[in-house]
């Protein structure tokens, strides 16, 4: 049977909008559109791509997402590079939420907001699953696009709830486990098909996910809220240099051995930033729990020495969602993060 090539996808959010200023609901509504920082962070995404161009992006047909890809086209400066609209890479359809507040959905959704963060997977709208349904258009999407790009570069311009949809499937990580991933506005994620057989999934592996250096910013805003314990995971045999940490400013260093949440865990709400420095298996079983990945997918994660890691915890006992995986030490050590 014919075998493909393997095949580089790279995963990014669009750009800041108008919502997402406004901490609203968006969903599939086309009410947003780029704010003047959205259309700033596509310049800078293009221009981080322009010294290896993809050979195609494909993008929501959304007005965010299309502005987003658009920018980023133009960058390139690359006629050869189009631009293909595809349904399925929409975002999770949210028909009652959209465009109201946050605070709004809380208040008026109590009991379905809480279903929203605690078991994504069963919520359920206007008859319609949303979260589950996006898990099944990105499977759909693969099995779609791969065979047709097989060996090629692709470059995916979506949504936050698609990027996840996206990662999880192709991976396997059940869409229960949705909300353990971050994704910023403007934040590049890098997946790798191997060659399979055509109509066979072939295998995935994550060779970094959410990376925002070329955006300026040495590490994302914390999604959850500014508090907690947040952990930059540094794959290393114990040589660990102390210029880093002094620029990251840690409250704490650590081993995996040492590491309890209940000893680093701040009482007075704020915040606590912690290096754990330890071998790269150590810390791979650790990021895996936290984002309810099988231990034996362990290959499908190639962490590497020179790059961070960080997953935020918000809560103690809580749940930790994986903010950066595999970024360059490199692009660490510049401006500080806002978050």
């Amino acid at each position: 049977m014919q075998k493909l090539d393997a095949t580089q996808v790279l995963l990014l959010r669009h750009g800041e909008s108008t919502f997402n200023q406004q901490g609203r609901c968006q969903g599939c509504s086309d009410e947003s559109v780029l704010s003047e920082k959205g259309k700033r962070t596509a310049v800078l995404a293009g221009a981080y791509l322009r010294h290896q161009p993809p050979d195609v992006i494909f993008a929501s047909p959304l007005r965010r997402a299309r502005e987003t890809a658009e920018i980023v086209r133009a960058t390139l400066r690359s006629s050869a590079v189009r631009v293909v609209l595809h349904e399925l890479l929409r975002e999770a359809d949210l028909p009652f939420w959209e465009g109201l507040t946050y605070d709004q959905v809380r208040s008026n959704f109590s009991r379905e907001y809480r279903t929203w963060r605690e078991h994504p997977d069963l919520l359920r709208m206007g008859g319609a699953r949303p979260v589950a349904d996006l898990y099944r258009r990105a499977g759909r999407f693969w099995t779609e696009i791969r065979p047709q790009w097989a060996g090629k570069s692709v470059l995916i311009v979506s949504h936050l709830g698609t990027c996840r949809a996206l990662i999880g499937s192709a991976l396997g990580i059940p869409a229960k486990f949705y909300h353990r991933t971050q994704h910023s506005n403007g934040g590049l994620s890098v997946l790798e098909f191997d060659g399979a057989e055509v109509n066979k999934p072939g295998f995935c592996r994550v060779k970094a996910l959410n990376l925002t250096g070329h955006l300026e910013r040495v590490l994302p805003k914390l999604k959850e809220g500014k508090r907690g314990v947040r952990l930059l995971l540094l794959p290393s045999d114990g040589g660990a240099s102390t210029r880093l940490l002094d620029e990251w400013k840690a409250d704490f260093v650590t081993s995996t051995e040492a590491l309890n949440g209940e000893n680093f865990y701040p009482v007075d709400g704020t915040v606590r930033t912690g290096v754990v420095i330890a071998p790269a298996p150590s810390l791979l079983s650790i990021l895996m729990t936290a984002i309810g990945a099988r231990q034996q997918d362990g290959s499908r994660w190639a962490m590497r020495d020179g790059h961070i890691s960080v997953l935020h915890y918000p809560k103690l006992n809580g749940a930790g969602v994986l903010q950066v995986f595999n970024s360059p030490v490199a692009m660490q050590t510049g401006e500080r993060s806002t978050a």
